[in-house]
């Protein structure tokens, strides 16, 4: 191994094409010494021995993605670790290696003009034909668009990742959107997102419109607020509210604020937009107001809750709020609404007939987060511990040990008394 002297050097240079040849070198190394079909955590130690200092620094910079269970069409992925070869080095891959600059690309792309460069042979059409075909495989916003069970190539502009936009979703899309048909003083970038369940969610990003806004500042109740009424309870239902801000219309003029650049030209948000930094206080204020005036009715945004010490206090309160509901014509999602249950997973909390308990979700993920290897790690495992603050005595005296690392006056040091 001392005779392998291809130490990565971080700084200066094409960082990328270094790695790259160090890769290639390390995998004959592998091969050379027998070693290839080594197992991974073997072959990680490896890498990061003839990789050097500087590369081991920035392996500590590293985060890896919890396992995820299988939600919708979405398969099941396992957790990343640290001693997984492939992840690993797909780690390095993408530190080392810059992006793309889609911004640039897209301006290569928009800005190409017919007859500004011909080739030799004058033949205007094929060269500009050529051009864009040589333009569109860099483009990293070309997406497939399903017609009717049949996929057609897209130029998706929004820069979101989109790849596949269906039939149902398109019409979802029209309830939301108008097409804009005047100049308007604003047009933001549109950014869709896929939900857990395989929907999509049309986003605005509203850049510099937020510093405009001028915000309600609405208060949004602590979780300690809402739970503290609830002494006592003994039955439960939570109501969600089915798409939460697009059940808030604009007037005109937010209308004409929220206007997006699409693929097919402007169109402008009818209904309130995700990505507006005044809408969750909005939203709040909305649902609250419905229901300020009835007791044992709670709503944390898009959740409403109902409880009662008794059934039939319980179930005299749900029929109240139900009614208001029918009245305001709010929408719930019948999906995410659990009625008359003893038990109810709430605000990160577990509401009983005994009282409010942990999350065993959270708890179960605290148990299992992976050991920290880094300040930042410890950071957000004290977040996920201090969540919990009030079902753990002493807490501050239990993590003395885990936020001395975080102190800049100590050196780095993982020991018995921090485990």
């Amino acid at each position: 191994m001392d005779k392998l002297k291809h130490e990565l050097k971080i700084a200066g240079g094409n960082l990328a094409n270094r790695w790259e040849r160090s890769l290639e070198r390390f995998r004959w190394y592998l091969a050379a010494v027998g070693e290839d079909g080594s197992e991974d955590k073997k072959k990680v130690a490896i890498l990061l021995t003839v990789a050097g200092a500087e590369a081991q620094e920035v392996f500590r910079t590293f985060t890896y993605e919890p396992a995820k269970a299988a939600v919708g069409n979405q398969p099941a992925v396992q957790a990343e670790t640290a001693e997984q070869f492939n992840t690993v080095v797909r780690k390095f891959t993408e530190f080392c290696v810059p992006r793309k600059n889609v911004i640039y690309e897209r301006y290569v792309f928009h800005t190409r003009v017919q007859g500004e460069d011909n080739d030799s042979t004058g033949d205007e059409g094929g060269f500009f034909v050529s051009a864009i075909h040589n333009n569109t495989q860099q483009c990293e916003w070309i997406a497939l668009l399903t017609v009717y069970d049949s996929l057609v190539p897209l130029k998706v502009d929004s820069g979101a990742q989109v790849n596949i936009l269906s039939l149902s979703d398109y019409e979802g899309i029209a309830k939301v959107l108008v097409k804009a048909e005047r100049p308007t003083d604003w047009v933001l970038p549109l950014v869709i997102v896929e939900k857990p369940n395989g929907d999509l969610r049309l986003c605005l990003d509203p850049m510099d419109l937020n510093e405009y806004i001028r915000r309600e500042h609405y208060h949004l109740p602590h979780r300690s607020e809402i739970l503290s009424e609830m002494a006592d309870a003994r039955y439960f239902t939570k109501m969600d509210a089915s798409q939460g801000f697009y059940q808030i219309q604009l007037d005109e003029e937010s209308t004409q604020l929220c206007t997006v650049a699409t693929p097919f030209g402007r169109y402008s948000f009818k209904r309130l937009p995700y990505g507006i930094n005044c809408a969750p206080e909005i939203f709040h204020a909305k649902i609250q107001q419905l229901f300020e005036s009835e007791t044992g009715v709670k709503v944390f945004m898009d959740g409403i809750v109902v409880w009662g010490r008794t059934r039939e206090e319980h179930d005299a309160r749900l029929k109240m709020a139900l009614a208001t509901i029918r009245r305001s014509g709010l929408k719930l999602n019948e999906k995410k609404c659990v009625f008359g249950v003893t038990e109810l997973t709430y605000l990160g909390e577990k509401l009983t007939h005994q009282g409010i308990k942990p999350d065993p979700d959270k708890v179960a993920g605290i148990c299992n987060m992976p050991v920290p290897t880094i300040k930042e790690e410890v950071q957000r495992a004290l977040g996920m511990v201090n969540y919990m603050a009030k079902f753990v005595p002493n807490l501050t005296v239990k993590t003395t040990a885990l936020r001395q690392l975080l102190l800049e006056k100590n050196d780095w040091l993982w020991e018995a008394e921090q485990t």
